[in-house]
């Protein structure tokens, strides 16, 4: 898939994982790249997690890049804790590859709409921050996989 606005149509949306976080691509651009092959897009976002200390109301920031049906992005998870005032931050980045709508006979169908996202992801906290040892003990990065599958093509669509 390296038409662009094909690769631009796949990714506009909203799109839940296994854990109901919403990952909300809302603008994808044509960015120059200099590989000599299609043009690389940037996407743009937020994410709202289930998991973490963070309320699932935050909208956490998104940015990245997609290649016809590969994406890679990044949230900062940056937020100041209600309770203690202390400040909260990580980084995660996901990398992974849209699969379309698949028919128990094999067959793709976009109206079938069940589209995913397989990714693993790698989230790290910052070591610094107070309370650190206590949510995330010693450890320097989390990692795991996410699976998400498209709710709806608008990316401010409320499940």
């Amino acid at each position: 898939m390296a038409d662009s606005q094909a690769t631009h149509a796949i990714w506009i949306g909203t799109w839940q994982n296994e854990k109901g976080s919403l990952l909300r691509i809302a603008a994808v651009s044509t960015s120059s790249g200099t590989g000599g092959g299609p043009g690389h897009c940037k996407v743009e976002g937020s994410f709202a997690s289930r998991v973490g200390n963070a309320a699932f109301t935050e909208q956490f920031p998104l940015t990245g890049y997609a290649i016809g049906n590969l994406i890679a992005f990044t949230v900062s998870f940056h937020r100041l804790d209600p309770e203690t005032g202390e400040a909260r931050a990580s980084v995660c980045a996901w990398a992974g590859q849209y699969l379309p709508a698949q028919r128990p006979d094999g067959s793709y169908s976009p109206e079938d709409r069940a589209e995913r996202l397989k990714t693993l992801w790698h989230l790290v906290p910052d070591t610094a921050a107070p309370g650190h040892e206590r949510d995330y003990g010693w450890l320097l990065a989390h990692a795991g996989e996410d699976e998400f599958s498209r709710l709806s093509d608008d990316p401010q669509h409320q499940p």
